[in-house]
This record gives structure tokens, C-alpha cells and sequence, in this order.
């Protein structure tokens, strides 16, 4: 992990000394930094770079594809990848050809991904606290649509959804094209301020998720919850005397 960290402060530091490499940078980072290297270093630049992309493209291929099998859709591992990869390539297609700069559509996936998880990590985080917090999770119940969770937990889903669609509804892009279907709860003035700068769509996905899960799980929506294993439960019972 630190020779990341180190690439990464040295090519802040070089972008921060040098405004034209830093508007460069955002819309073909790789190409920007290859033009400060001397010309004998392109050669392993590239290799190094092509080797990082396509290590990275497997792996994201591979928990994706999981992902995509743990949603419930019926389908198999190569088709999963398959799915992702396609995916993938529109995505780098409208990065390379069609968006006007290469930071921005990036800085809205990675705020979209954030808006996502702050609503999944405070739903995950309210069920814990709330329903689990002496037995936790049946780790062999969640594999299986028929265990005692059973398919899905009904506050849960809703509270994400609402969550994600008033997070997303918040937070703005860059990206002319993006920024159409980002930032629907905000004025216009909203947007160009100090509101659409902070991205406050993300705490607010949070927020929403985990009061709105606290409310119905504990109300209409009970969520199954599991009895504690036998071992436990024979470490807890009172022994003989």
C-alpha cells in the first residue's frame, strides 16, 4: 500500500507546481504524466500501466460479477463477467470519446458509489445495533434464500431505495451529461453554490437510511431474525452444581 500512496503524492505534488499538467490531467491523466517522462522510461510507463489496468479489470470483473450473482439474478459465472465486461467497456467508451474531460464522469461515479454505500452501511449498521446485537448474523442462513432470513428483509430494501434516490437527488457532476440525472432535488442556484459543491447527498443517504430502517423494522417491517447458535447457547446456560 505505500508505493500507491507515494505515486499518488508525487503526482499531486507535479500537477500543483505545473497548471498546465494539471489541466491536462483531467481529461487524460496517463498521457499527461507520459509527456514529463523522459523518452527511454515510455516504454515500462506503458507496460506497467497496461498491466495495472488489466490486473485491476480481473479483479473488478470478478467481485462484480459476484455481485451481480448475490442480487439474485439467475444467471452464471462466465455470463455474470460477461455482463460486467460489457459494462465496463461502455463505460471506458463514453470516458475515452464521449465526455468532455476525464475527472469529472469519475468524481460522479465515485460520489454515486458513495451515495449507495453510506444508505447500505447505515441500513447494515441500524439492523445490527437494533436486532442483532447479542447473536449477530446466522453466517449458514444467508446463503440461502429459504434459511431463516429468508429472500430478502422488506425495510431494508425500501429504506435503501429512498435512501439512494434522495442521496442522488442531492449531489451534482461535473459532467454535462451526468449532471441531467444527478441533482433533481436542487435548484439551479442550489446547484451552482456552496450545496451542490458538497455533495451533501452522501450524509443525507446515510441519515435517511438508517432513520427510515429504525422506523419500519421496528414497526411494520420486522425484519427474521436468527436464535443464538447451540454452541453459545450451551456457554450461556448455567452449569450444574
Amino acid at each position: 500500500a505505500c508505493a500507491p500512496v507515494v505515486l499518488m503524492l508525487f503526482g499531486i505534488l507535479l500537477s500543483s507546481g505545473d497548471p498546465t499538467l494539471a489541466a491536462a490531467t483531467l481529461s487524460n491523466p496517463i498521457g499527461a504524466f507520459a509527456t514529463e517522462l523522459p523518452s527511454w522510461f515510455l516504454l515500462p510507463f506503458q507496460i506497467s500501466v497496461l498491466l495495472t489496468v488489466i490486473g485491476g479489470a480481473v479483479f473488478n470483473l470478478y467481485s462484480s460479477g459476484m455481485n451481480l450473482m448475490a442480487l439474485g439474478v439467475r444467471v452464471g459465472r462466465p455470463t455474470a463477467i460477461l455482463i460486467d465486461g460489457v459494462l465496463m467497456v461502455l463505460g471506458g467508451v463514453y470516458l475515452v470519446f464521449i465526455a468532455p474531460s476525464f475527472f469529472a464522469p469519475v468524481q460522479s461515479f465515485v460520489i454515486t458509489i458513495g451515495v449507495v454505500t453510506a444508505a447500505w452501511s447505515a441500513v447494515f449498521i441500524t439492523d445490527l445495533l437494533l436486532h442483532r446485537r447479542r447473536h449477530g448474523y446466522q453466517a449458514s442462513a444467508l446463503y440461502t434464500p429459504r434459511g431463516v432470513y429468508r429472500g430478502f428483509n422488506p425495510a431494508g430494501v425500501v429504506s435503501l431505495v429512498a435512501a439512494i434516490v434522495i442521496g442522488l437527488g442531492l449531489v451534482t457532476s461535473q459532467d454535462p451529461n451526468l449532471q441531467q440525472i444527478l441533482g433533481y432535488l436542487l435548484t439551479d442556484s442550489a446547484k451552482a453554490g456552496s450545496v451542490g459543491a458538497s455533495n451533501i447527498g452522501v450524509a443525507v443517504a446515510f441519515v435517511v437510511a438508517a432513520a427510515l430502517y429504525a422506523l419500519l423494522s421496528t414497526t411494520v417491517a420486522r425484519p427474521a431474525t436468527a436464535s443464538a447458535p447451540a454452541s453459545t447457547a450451551t456457554e450461556d446456560a448455567p452449569s450444574d452444581p
